[in-house]
Formats: structure tokens, C-alpha cells, sequence
């Protein structure tokens, strides 16, 4: 079985972005530069309905996991589901950040992406 590379993006509260990895450069088609400083809104197709981001903030302000898809478009034009999955970042009772997996939706991907995510929440 082949690997998945799951694409992370580290966010501070406000949603500004603070690190990204090797594949969430891939998947988006913006380099570590573009993106750093910016909302992972900058990836946005336009698409998605207001109700639905207003229930990710939602959810995360109140410090629970939200996981969703959502369309996006690369620079180029190109557009991409994303499947994701968001974490609070929590130190102490506080919520500090947010790390978000991501995964092009298809049917390979989307299953590995709660498995991946609960590794990673246990290492944090």
C-alpha cells in the first residue's frame, strides 16, 4: 500500500497561517512564503455556503474538532476538495491554535485521515 501524504497547516487563533508543510505547498500550488501571514481562506474556490464556515468557527471556539470538506482553487486556476480535519491546539484550559490535516477528497484519503489525525493529536 502506497503512502498518503496528508497536507498540515498550523494556525494560530485568528486563523493566520504559521507553518505549513511540503504537502499542503502541494496540494494548494502556493509556496511556504505565499502562505505564511496569510488565512487558509487565500485557498478558497468561493464556493462554500457561509452557514458552513460560520459552524467550523463555531465548533472550534468552543474547543471541539471540526471535519468537513471543503472546495478550493490553486493559483493556476485548478479547483480541489479538501477533506479536513481541524484541532484545537490547547495549552492548559486555553485554545492556542489550530492544526488542520488535509487530504484531497477521494476515497483513498479521506479514510486515512482520522487515523492520521488521532496519531497526531496524541503526539501533541
Amino acid at each position: 500500500m502506497g503512502r498518503v501524504a496528508i497536507a498540515a497547516v498550523l494556525t494560530n487563533t485568528e486563523g493566520i497561517i504559521l507553518e505549513v508543510n511540503p504537502a499542503y505547498e502541494r496540494v494548494t500550488g502556493r509556496c511556504r512564503g505565499e502562505l505564511v501571514g496569510q488565512k487558509p481562506g487565500i485557498n478558497s474556490a468561493g464556493t462554500t455556503v457561509r452557514p458552513t464556515y460560520e459552524d467550523l468557527w463555531n465548533t472550534l471556539q468552543q474547543g471541539q474538532v471540526w471535519e468537513g470538506a471543503l472546495e478550493n482553487r490553486r493559483p493556476d486556476g485548478s479547483f480541489w476538495w479538501a477533506h479536513e480535519l481541524i484541532i484545537p491546539i490547547r495549552l492548559g484550559e486555553r485554545v492556542a491554535g489550530y492544526w488542520a490535516m488535509i487530504a484531497e477528497d477521494s476515497e483513498s484519503t479521506a479514510r486515512t485521515l482520522p487515523d492520521t489525525a488521532e496519531k497526531t493529536s496524541q503526539t501533541l
